[in-house]
């Protein structure tokens, strides 16, 4: 993970927030966001801090202090707010799907048999600190696990729209003043297709998800060309992006 963080930081945060994105199909855990009013209040703030911790603990390593003392802040948040273990562990395979969904079609630099299984041990590690018993160990096993929970849970809601449309401006505030507009029809076309319905979207009109690709595959073939291409949208997770980094002895 840390070999990926160096080389495709941005990639990588893209992956991480586009895998998480499928939780907004589940009623079960959009509900709880919509009553927990505060994330209303501070969502951007929220979900730096989510992208903050993240840069943590893959650059520090999850044996470090930092990052043990991260995965227990989270298990006692998720407790705080009556949020099952399992939906935490969905989210997790979330992050895991989306890491080699991203990898495949959009980052110059698609994930190895040894980089998946890197990831898949990594987030294994992850859920392990955060008190979650016994979690998938490889792709298949974690992929498995989505699957179900996706079987059971997947359903179109009211608070499926709502989280979607928060989590869209959380992204396109990012932006611009002038194009934040486009960035959450952006935000919405990079949403994996089956999503769309459950969230109360249709899907996104072809040109739309045709300029989305374009832009995707056209950051991918520049950054093959021209390496310093790879900066471009780090001002997406500037935060982040911006904690020092640790020596290779941490």
């Amino acid at each position: 993970m840390l070999s990926l963080w160096r080389e495709c930081p941005v990639d990588l945060l893209i992956a991480i927030e586009i895998g998480v994105s499928r939780a907004l199909a589940a009623p079960a855990i959009t509900q709880i966001f919509v009553e927990h009013q505060g994330y209303f209040n501070r969502g951007s703030a929220r979900q730096t801090s989510a992208m903050r911790a993240v840069a943590l603990l893959i650059q520090h390593g999850l044996s470090h202090p930092i990052s043990r003392q991260a995965m227990i802040q989270v298990d006692e948040i998720h407790r705080l707010h009556n949020v099952p273990p399992e939906h935490l562990l969905y989210a997790l395979a979330c992050v895991v799907y989306g890491m080699e969904s991203w990898f495949s079609r959009n980052s110059p630099r698609p994930l190895s048999d040894r980089d998946l299984q890197d990831v898949c041990r990594f987030w294994h590690d992850v859920a392990i600190g955060c008190r979650i018993a016994d979690p998938p160990r490889d792709f298949d096993g974690w992929n498995r696990w989505r699957l179900q929970f996706e079987a059971e849970q997947h359903a179109p809601s009211r608070t499926n729209q709502v989280m979607a449309i928060v989590m869209a401006r959380i992204f396109a505030n990012r932006f611009p003043r002038g194009c934040r507009f486009l960035a959450r029809k952006l935000f919405i076309a990079m949403l994996p297709y089956d999503l769309h319905h459950h969230i109360g979207y249709g899907v996104p009109a072809t040109p739309m998800r045709w300029m989305t690709s374009a832009c995707c595959q056209l950051r991918k073939l520049l950054v093959k060309i021209v390496p310093a291409a790879r900066r471009l949208g780090t001002f997406l997770y500037s935060d982040a992006l911006q904690l020092p980094a640790p020596s290779d002895e941490g």
